[in-house]
């Protein structure tokens, strides 16, 4: 019990930080001008992402360096509360209640009870996405904690989808907490920063505390694919971060290099968060630019300077993950600066059945589900009653064109399977600002309802969100209760054998040694000691000239040792928990991106299984062993 306990303050304490962070940063961006909580703790996590980008290129990552970050946030943060406390203060006792009003009343502590049982849930939990939690995003930050970096990991196809700064938010968690707890930063701490970021926007807006309480209600009660544990809340936060930063009094009123610089800090780091978010993230900030330079005048080419220094600003701050992600998988940035060793470089993972039918039929069914007629209700309800020219950077507008662009973007790169799922981020955000705007009046008339049909429209994609995965947002937060007990009573996410079994099958080999690993947790393994190499979705990355999948065994031994890997280790007894039992309804799927990694990950694992019966195995306990590759066996 008073472990998950400390975990929730743990998680608290994080949260603090970022705003002590957020806090230095306003302070020194924009003196004149205090933003709200939520802003700066959105600010302090950009931030501390893009701090990460260099820690990881230097290898200067440590559970000290981690902790002496967050504790000099949180420092600030109580020092900045305590010298600003009267504004804390005057800020709660604007806010009073009317006890006549009991639907109002119930609907607060409705909404405030939910947003403790959110986050209580988010604390600690057992449920996690072993194909890509265990094989790798649980990896990178206990990497990063050992190693200091990411480091190389060539054979890693997950590390393309990422720049690293998810990873690296999770080593937060990990410097004090376990595995279990990685579910604290996304969706836990995440979800309270989206919560502090509306409170601002609503607050900044004069939007009526009726209908700010309407909506976080809607906030609550709309369902987030959460997979597994890359950033999905963590890029919701980020992108209302950088959409109310666009639409602020602070930027209109500040001058252009801040401005410029607060906009790069934000940009750089959701464009570290996770590649799916690029596109969207730079077409919303290219439209923002595009109606601010139109209707700048004469102050156009200090618009156009602005334009320049947030581009290099931002390209700067994400330099030293994309360096990192050169050294490792041979290319800046994936798929926009080249496709480096990722397998559709070799002629692997290509959707060679994608033709232009199947295009169109993709995008336009990317347009008709749910999101996508939500975005154009929304969009019809909020400019057909534009009547004034383009004003400022036209934030909104910006916001639903990134949205309905990136749609059928990440339909099309995905091959339409779960597209809604990458896009949530964006599409989500849009959503919920646009029924905002369309809930309330014109500029100037916050305070009063608009016209009936544009509030008809909002409610009814209110409740077309809500009611879409209804019965998934109930076993949600009944998970929440299971996993709030879970932490309470202590239960490991991994028993105290397999820990030691890894170490044991580790020792097997001597220390220095390259290991490529197709394991079930390799997250169990100590990555100080070997350089361990994943093959989570194996020929989805290899270096140069590719894996050699589908012609036997031999030619996969020989590739892997002209690479200097002597030993690979396999859970060959459950098929690194993707055997062909389980998982064999996935070649049904039309996809050939998915056909493709289970075939490949079939024919890999075929193929060590192979190598079992002609290589010497220096370990095996039944369950998982290792093979050298250079050390034959003779025929049985």
């Amino acid at each position: 019990m008073i472990s998950y306990f400390l975990s929730f303050a743990w998680g608290i304490w994080i949260l603090i930080s970022f705003i002590g962070w957020g806090t230095a940063i306003n302070r020194f961006l924009f003196p004149k001008h205090r933003v709200d909580w939520g802003q700066r703790a959105a600010w302090g996590m950009a931030s501390s992402m893009c701090f990460g980008g260099v820690l990881n290129l230097t290898w200067t990552i440590s559970q000290t360096t981690v902790l002496i970050y967050l504790a000099l946030g949180f420092l600030y943060g109580i020092v900045d509360f305590y010298t600003s406390r009267q504004l804390f203060i005057n800020s709660v006792s604007e806010f009073k209640f009317d006890w006549s009003e009991r639907v109002f009343i119930l609907g607060i502590f409705t909404v405030v009870f939910l947003n403790f049982w959110h986050y209580a849930g988010s604390v600690y939990s057992l449920n996690f996405q072993g194909l890509d939690d265990y094989h790798a995003y649980f990896v990178y930050p206990h990497k990063m904690l050992q190693m200091g970096s990411l480091g190389p990991d060539p054979f890693s196809e997950r590390r393309l989808s990422s720049l690293g700064g998810q990873p690296f938010l999770h080593t937060f968690v990990l410097s004090v907490l376990g595995n279990e707890n990685f579910h604290l930063i996304d969706p836990g701490v995440s979800f309270l920063i989206s919560v502090g970021l509306l409170l601002g926007y609503f607050k900044e807006k004069n939007i009526p505390k009726q209908t700010a309480v309407l909506f976080f209600f809607i906030l609550l009660c709309i369902y987030y694919p959460q997979l597994n544990t890359s950033s999905t809340v963590t890029g919701t936060a980020l992108f209302l971060s950088l959409f109310i930063t666009l639409d602020s009094e602070v930027i209109k009123l500040s001058n252009w290099i801040p401005n410029a610089c607060i906009i790069a800090l934000v940009t750089a780091g959701l464009c570290s968060l996770k590649t799916s978010y690029i596109p969207a993230c730079i077409i919303l900030i290219i439209s923002s630019y595009f109606f601010y330079i139109l209707g700048a005048g004469s102050n156009r080419r200090t618009v156009i300077y602005e334009v320049i220094l947030a581009g290099i600003l931002t390209f700067l701050l994400l330099l030293p993950w994309m360096i990192s992600m050169y050294q490792s998988s041979g290319t800046l940035l994936y798929p926009l600066l080249g496709k480096g060793y990722h397998g559709s470089a070799y002629g692997i993972y290509l959707n060679k059945d994608l033709t232009l039918m199947k295009v169109i039929k993709i995008v336009i069914g990317s347009a008709i589900n749910v999101y996508g007629i939500s975005l154009l209700l929304l969009g019809f309800a909020v400019f057909r009653r534009r009547t004034g020219p383009i004003s400022g950077r036209e934030a909104s507008l910006s916001l639903l064109i990134a949205a309905g662009l990136g749609i059928p973007i990440l339909a099309y790169s995905t091959g339409g399977v779960e597209s809604y799922r990458y896009s949530f981020p964006f599409v989500s955000t849009a959503l919920i600002v646009l029924m905002i705007v369309a809930f309330t009046s014109e500029a100037g008339e916050q305070s009063k309802l608009s016209n009936t049909a544009s509030v008809l429209i909002a409610m009814v994609v209110a409740g077309m969100m809500i009611g879409n995965n209804s019965n998934s947002l109930k076993i949600r937060y009944s998970e929440f209760a299971v996993d709030i007990k879970s932490g309470i009573n202590n239960i490991a996410l991994v028993s105290e054998q397999q820990t030691a079994q890894h170490i044991k099958m580790q020792q097997s080999i001597a220390e220095g040694e390259t290991l490529l690993t197709r394991l079930e947790k390799p997250f169990l393994l100590n990555f100080k000691r070997n350089k361990i190499l994943l093959a989570d979705w194996p020929g989805g990355s290899s270096p140069p000239p590719g894996m050699p999948l589908y012609k036997g065994s031999e030619p996969l031994a020989d590739y892997l040792t002209s690479q200097s890997i002597k030993y690979v280790a396999y859970s060959y007894a459950k098929e690194a928990a993707y055997s062909k039992a389980l998982f064999s309804s996935n070649i049904k799927i039309e996809n050939s991106w998915l056909r493709n990694q289970v075939d490949n990950t079939w024919d890999f694992q075929d193929n060590l299984k192979e190598l079992g019966k002609t290589r010497k195995r220096v370990y095996d306990d039944g369950d998982i062993f290792i093979l050298d590759l250079l050390s034959r066996t003779s025929p049985k």
